[in-house]
């Protein structure tokens, strides 16, 4: 959701439609038959921030980029993976600030995975860096959302939170160089606050003096 825009996909049949509010009733923009979401996985396979659309065609190793201009959604660019080795996953989640996607890609380098992160240079999007952790974390890029010169990646067993740091890429810390990871199901960026879920739990932070602190939280 995205002020007037909603995006809905699918758990069985690819497709991704996209419907906005024209004051009176919800109008379909835009219906593509690629498009779906891994339950198993579990990453958000859309989403729309202003006027860009980003649908990830996991299946196909492709994450597809729409704008809207005018009155309608146009597709901008396809976006695909390094190598040339398949079923990647590239795509399984993905999410966009406007100026940057970040889409994850948790199948890659048997199951490793790894997130990369494109930015828009005003003609077409470009790839930016790849995001990897130590080897022994697993299905990494299966959750992703980005905003700002902050992101977080998801992997099995946890969530963890990056800045984008110009000299060396995305790192917890500029000075050092590391990644904090919190033991959290799932995770997302919204407002400058990081939004982490584990089983009936959701945990609202803040970030304060250089730190992530609790700033509220509920419980079933």
């Amino acid at each position: 959701v995205y002020g007037d825009v909603v995006v809905v996909g699918t758990n069985n049949t690819p497709a991704t439609h996209v419907f906005r509010f024209d004051g009176s009733q919800w109008q379909n923009d835009l219906t593509t038959d690629f498009g779906i979401h891994d339950p198993v996985i579990g990453g958000r396979t859309i989403d729309v921030e202003g006027d860009v659309l980003v649908i990830g065609d996991y299946t196909n190793d492709e994450t597809r980029v729409y704008r809207y201009a005018g009155n309608s959604w146009t597709e901008e660019q396809v976006l695909t993976p390094f190598g040339s080795s398949s079923d990647q996953h590239f795509g399984a989640a993905v999410a966009t600030d406007q100026s940057r996607i970040i889409v994850g890609a948790p199948n890659v380098f048997d199951g490793y995975g790894r997130a990369f992160v494109f930015t828009h240079d005003g003609s077409e999007w470009g790839f930016e860096s790849m995001i990897q952790l130590s080897a022994d974390q697993m299905w990494l890029g299966r959750i992703v959302d980005i905003e700002g010169n902050r992101a977080i990646v998801g992997r099995a067993g946890g969530i963890s939170f990056l800045r984008w740091c110009p000299e060396v890429g995305w790192y917890w810390d500029c000075r050092s160089n590391e990644v904090i990871t919190y033991g959290a199901s799932n995770a997302a960026l919204r407002d400058g606050l990081m939004f982490a879920s584990s089983g009936p739990t959701l945990a609202i932070l803040d970030y304060v003096d250089g730190e992530w602190v609790m700033y509220d939280h509920y419980s079933e």
